[in-house]
């Protein structure tokens, strides 16, 4: 490849002087964003695979930091008074069935306690991983604009190597020409010497 330094009159010098410092200008605003997409990719990957490796087990675990709301116990004495209530009313306070009945209620407010709670976690593990993604997904883009505009300065870079190179070539052939015509106008001018 042609070395466009052995020429200092060549222009590409000094258009690859300034060329050579857009890479590092180009890492300044990019690299930020490439190392926060590193840095959360084997968090992201590491929430998928728990998620889709092992679904059971992750709700399991999920499960496990369940506590009943302040809302339930509060919506279990309402269902229970409610109840105990009817069954006073209805003459089956105290019996096997108003007990059952209870215990549905109870059993029903808890499901839906339950419920919420694992809404609420999945809801927020939904925003972590979209949040998660957007970084990710930033890394990718920051990456890839760095690329293509480090490959964008190399271009350049090669196409000034070439047109320096190409005009020292032209000169070289300009030179050669006019030696050749130099030294046939000499050959010409001692032939008619001669005759």
């Amino acid at each position: 490849m042609f070395d466009t330094r052995l020429d200092e009159n060549n222009p590409a010098n000094y258009a690859n002087a300034e060329l050579n410092k857009i890479p590092g200008i180009f890492r300044k605003y990019y690299q930020p964003y490439m190392e926060q997409g590193q840095q959360v990719d084997p968090q992201l990957m590491q929430q998928y695979s728990q998620m889709f490796g092992s679904p059971g087990e992750f709700f399991n675990q999920l499960g496990q930091g369940y506590q009943q709301s302040p809302g339930y116990q509060y919506a279990l004495q309402q269902a229970l008074g409610a109840s105990g209530n009817a069954a006073a009313a209805g003459g089956l306070l105290g019996t096997p069935q108003h007990q059952e009945q209870n215990m549905m209620a109870a059993q029903g407010l808890a499901s839906q306690d339950y419920q919420k709670y694992i809404d609420n976690l999945m809801s927020t593990l939904g925003l972590g991983a979209q949040g998660l993604g957007q970084f990710s997904q930033r890394g990718f883009e920051a990456g890839t604009g760095l690329g293509s505009g480090l490959a964008n300065v190399q271009s350049q870079k090669a196409q000034y190597q070439y047109g320096g190179k190409a005009a020292e070539n032209a000169a070289k052939e300009a030179r050669r020409n006019s030696l050749i015509s130099g030294i046939g106008g000499i050959a010409s001018g001692l032939g008619s010497l001669f005759l």
